[in-house]
């Protein structure tokens, strides 16, 4: 039987699987591009991954004791005031690329 899976689930497996392999390697915070992107997701997300939005280990408010992955935005991460939806951290594997989508048109216009 073969499986079909969706552009959003595609996408959030590929940034699990670059946050993955760097947070194994201990590399943070990074980027979320990877080679794959060229040519395989579209040129405007794949600028965005690598050279604005940032992954990071974060704790997680509930549960100290859990580290979790947060996403930020790397131009005003530092900054006194920042746009709207500047830094998240996804529920699940699911809803990173909502999540991703939601940065992208609520923060990107808004930045610095």
């Amino acid at each position: 039987k073969r499986t079909v899976i969706t552009q959003t689930q595609l996408h959030s497996y590929l940034m699990y699987e670059t946050i993955r392999v760097s947070m194994s390697r201990h590399q943070t915070p990074i980027n979320l591009y990877h080679l794959s992107d060229d040519g395989f997701i579209d040129a405007a997300d794949s600028i965005i991954r690598r050279e604005v939005i940032q992954c990071f280990e974060t704790i997680h408010p509930s549960h100290p004791d859990v580290p979790t992955i947060g996403f930020r935005c790397a131009f005003c991460k530092n900054a006194a005031h920042r746009a709207p939806y500047s830094s998240f951290r996804p529920r699940s594997l699911k809803t990173i690329y909502r999540d991703f989508l939601r940065f992208k048109s609520n923060h990107f216009a808004q930045c610095v």
